[in-house]
């Protein structure tokens, strides 16, 4: 008999849009004990950044309002960082390119439920990634998560990072800043794993007329 997240995983898998399901509570139920990974309809969007100079780069995982064409906004191949420094490169093997998969969470935000790290270099745990919130109202207050607070690998390799942001409320969209520094001289493998998605058009499959 299959378990009920077996189920849930196969009916996902049907779906005909990425993001149809209903906004979750991962607090409750116990969910905050199951390794964000695990949980049912996770999608895992796999990244490789190298930077080849021997300083810090900041990268921009999500470009807030101007999506992909925002200074230091991580792409395929290469580009500057967020201060117009050159030496970095990305690749992904996800079916659409960095530019593609940031302008369509631009127009269906993505939760991000965690990401999960492999650096060549141990000071990448040094590192701080710094979410920022615009509003063209006001400013607003930024979120900084030092990734040396984060180690939660069983292996206790130091240049392992395991960032659990459920309780970060952290999304890709058109509104949000997510700064990266890679360490000079490195190559990082990141998984961003994402969650609920607020799909118009999956919603709009879904209406009666």
């Amino acid at each position: 008999m299959k378990t009920i997240e077996q189920a849930e995983k196969e009916a996902y898998k049907m779906l005909n849009y990425e993001g149809l399901r209903l906004p979750q509570n991962y607090e409750g139920g116990g969910i905050m004990n199951v390794p964000y990974a695990n949980i049912p309809g996770a999608i895992p969007i796999d990244i490789a950044i190298v930077n080849a100079n021997a300083a810090t780069r900041i990268v921009l995982l999500s470009g807030g309002v101007d999506t992909e064409t925002t200074a230091g906004v991580i792409k395929n191949g290469a580009f500057n960082d967020k201060n117009g420094d050159a030496g970095l490169t990305a690749s992904t093997t996800s079916p659409f390119t960095l530019s593609q998969f940031l302008k369509m969470a631009a127009r269906n935000p993505m939760k991000i439920l965690g990401i999960d790290m492999d650096s060549t270099v141990e000071s990448q745990r040094s590192k701080k990634v710094t979410i920022f919130r615009q509003s063209p109202f006001r400013q607003l207050a930024s979120d900084i998560i030092p990734l040396n607070s984060t180690f939660t690998n069983q292996s206790q390799n130091l240049k392992t990072i395991n960032l659990d942001l459920r309780n970060k409320n952290v999304q890709i969209d058109d509104q949000t800043l997510i700064e990266l520094p890679i360490s000079g001289s490195s190559s990082l493998e990141l998984t961003i794993w994402v969650g609920d998605i607020a799909n118009i058009a999956g919603a709009f499959s879904q209406a009666n007329r």
